[in-house]
């Protein structure tokens, strides 16, 4: 199983490391199934969200 959790503010390099490396795992089955605990979360900037929307979730959806 892959467990992460966001603990207060994440800066946008900082998220994008530890995102990417998400993705990494999820691609390669090493992160199934995925646990993620946003209890400590703060509110996502629209950089960030942007990043996410464009970038990110993108490349976590298959094309075929």
């Amino acid at each position: 199983m892959f467990y992460y959790t966001w603990k207060g503010f994440v800066p946008l390099h900082e998220m994008t490391i530890l995102l990417d490396e998400v993705l990494m795992h999820l691609q390669t089955g090493n992160g199934l199934p995925m646990l993620q605990d946003f209890h400590t979360t703060q509110a996502v900037g629209t950089e960030i969200q942007k990043w996410l929307i464009i970038n990110w979730v993108t490349r976590t959806v298959p094309i075929d």
